[in-house]
């Protein structure tokens, strides 16, 4: 048995060690990547762990651990079991605990998401639950909860070379959405004034592509539906897919190319007078084909029941095949 206390002013080392001590664990590496881009994630650690190792008769060895304590600004607590050889993804292994803090902006790093600190989005807790092994798969239950919001996945991870593959189910409950979208660096024209958002669908989440099936949800007072991929690993994720909505406003995505100042006139009448932003601000591009029961534009007369392709980035908003 084991009784000891980890103690170190910075952690990241240590995640870069184990990285390169175990090459092929898609977990570790995982980890390495987090620290490497934000070490603050795993700055001044203190972690009290309690192991245990026991053999029974004509079985492989198998392990016990429990952790406790704080890593940078999170607290810690889980419990770990499971053969010797499971972090090399071989022998089942089973892990559950939570992780707080104080700021939800370092979960959503610890996740792997990029953040951008414009919002106060108050504190949080991840929750996990792990059964299985990483070759051949793990039944993983996770939820991030903050104030007022709730993401939940349940399904299964699988180790694929230095990736980790997720498919499930997922839903996410948020009483207003735009804080987080900021901080995640999706500001979009329009925000300010609070959105609430519920959503389901299932996810299927892989070498930086993330394939969202049987999307439907609630925006504001707006039904949304539809299925879409997300392509990550370029400047800005690439959406596409299709979308059924009942309501849009134009204005909002010719924001995003223009900038919002540029399509606001000073009395609401004359047309507008401040120059199309130079440097473009979306933080995605899309190529979606949409269904729309109405259809906005600013100031243009409303549209019903209209089907066409977007196409935006940058530097265009392109709408085709119009009907």
């Amino acid at each position: 048995d084991l009784d000891a206390t980890l103690t170190a002013g910075d952690l990241t080392p240590f995640v870069a060690e184990l990285a390169a001590r175990f090459p092929d664990n898609a977990l570790v590496a995982q980890l390495a990547e987090r620290a490497s881009a934000a070490p603050e994630l795993f700055g001044e650690t203190r972690l009290d762990i309690v192991s245990s190792v026991a053999q029974e008769d004509g079985k492989a060895p198998s392990s016990a651990f429990s952790i406790k304590g704080l890593i940078g600004q999170s607290k810690l607590s889980a419990t770990l079991s499971g053969g010797l050889d499971a972090f090399a993804g071989t022998s089942p292994f089973s892990a559950s605990g939570e992780i707080d803090n104080e700021d939800s902006v370092a979960l959503l790093g610890l996740i792997g998401l990029p953040t951008v600190p414009l919002a106060d989005i108050g504190k949080g807790r991840i929750d996990f639950d792990l059964v299985g092994t990483l070759a051949s798969g793990v039944k993983t239950t996770i939820s991030l909860n903050g104030e007022d919001f709730v993401f939940s996945f349940g399904g299964e991870s699988q180790r694929q070379g230095a990736n980790i593959i997720l498919r499930g189910k997922s839903s996410l409950q948020a009483q207003d959405i735009e804080p987080w979208l900021m901080t995640v660096g999706w500001a979009m024209p329009g925000m300010g004034l609070g959105t609430n958002l519920s959503a389901t669908a299932d996810i299927d989440f892989g070498n930086d592509l993330l394939v969202i099936s049987n999307l439907t949800g609630l925006a504001g007072k707006a039904d949304f539906s539809g299925d879409l991929n997300v392509a990550f690993g370029a400047n800005v994720p690439a959406i596409s897919g299709a979308l059924t909505l009942d309501e849009l406003d134009l204005e909002q995505a010719a924001g995003l190319v223009f900038g919002a100042p540029a399509l606001v006139s000073a009395d609401g009448v004359a047309w507008p007078d401040q120059p199309f932003q130079t440097r473009p601000v979306a933080p995605f591009s899309s190529d979606l084909t949409l269904t729309v029961d109405v259809l906005e534009a600013g100031p243009l007369p409303q549209v019903n029941k209209a089907s066409f392709d977007l196409q935006l980035d940058g530097t265009q908003l392109r709408l085709a095949n119009i009907s």
